[in-house]
């Protein structure tokens, strides 16, 4: 435990963050590196770090499937057979998609137990970057987002990194476990970045705020207020507030590009993320 103690420390995160938050850390300094490869003089150490924390939670997920420990009781031969099946329909489907699909729930399945019961729900999705000289940067977005409504004990935050360059394997499939994340989450509200929010949205992933147009407007003010005209759409519509500068994003957030706040189609109930919108307007 000592070793996994000094490569979450060498990484910079806590030793018990969630595989997520290693993941989006070690692509923030990646990113870093490319950039200005003297500014991370120990990258090659912080990458065996990654290793060595990645290798930790998948062990100790398959320790832990119950799928996993079932395959193992079976003989070697079928195994074998059974493998080349699997291994025709990844090849088929796609194993970037499945390998991000496991990697999702493995942080699931090792962090829903000792989580606080979730209020509402936010995801950050896009060129979002954290400030990585801060520790636990989701975790403080997330404590500041709860603070905004006191009767409620927990406004889940996740940030789910979706590039806009696909420049290499580690970009491709960052952006794959950012898709996967997005058809499986239910979030009260999204906060998307210009081109998110034009890709995601032709997807008809946000629900129109025409209804509570009025509210909004004396919350925010006109100039705040987002309106798009989607493929599917035959006039314009309200989607989202620019909440760009809002005070919960200072020290937190190290990017420029804009936070447009959208409530998620197909949510049954809005209350919830209305009274976020309020607490924001506060």
């Amino acid at each position: 435990m000592d070793d996994l103690k000094k490569a979450a420390e060498l990484l910079g995160v806590s030793e018990h963050a969630e595989m997520e938050e290693i993941e989006n850390r070690y692509y923030l300094i990646v990113r870093r590196h490319r950039k200005s490869p003297d500014d991370v003089p120990e990258f090659e150490a912080i990458s065996q770090a990654y290793k060595q924390l990645k290798d930790y939670h998948l062990n100790k997920m398959m320790e832990n499937n119950e799928v996993y420990q079932a395959e193992m009781k079976k003989s070697p031969t079928r195994r074998k057979v059974e493998h080349f099946f699997s291994a025709y329909k990844l090849h088929i489907f796609g194993t970037a998609v499945i390998v991000a699909f496991a990697g999702m729930m493995l942080s699931t399945f090792l962090n829903n137990a000792a989580e606080v019961p979730e209020d509402a729900a936010v995801m950050l999705f896009g060129a979002y970057y954290a400030n990585i000289e801060a520790d636990d940067e989701e975790q403080s977005l997330e404590q500041r987002m709860t603070a905004l409504v006191p009767e409620w004990q927990r406004i889940k935050v996740q940030l789910v990194f979706a590039p806009h360059d696909q420049m290499d394997t580690f970009d491709i499939g960052m952006l794959q476990k950012a898709m996967v994340m997005l058809a499986t989450e239910r979030p009260d509200l999204y906060v998307m970045d210009p081109q998110q929010f034009e890709i995601v949205g032709n997807q008809g992933a946000f629900l129109p705020l025409d209804d509570y147009e009025d509210r909004l407007r004396e919350m925010f003010g006109e100039e705040r207020l987002v309106y798009h005209q989607y493929t599917a759409d035959t006039q314009p519509h309200l989607y989202g507030v620019d909440l760009t500068d809002h005070p919960v994003f200072e020290g937190v957030m190290m990017d420029q590009n804009s936070k447009i706040f959208t409530i998620r189609s197909g949510v049954q109930d809005t209350s919830n993320a209305l009274r976020i919108y309020e607490a924001l307007a506060q």
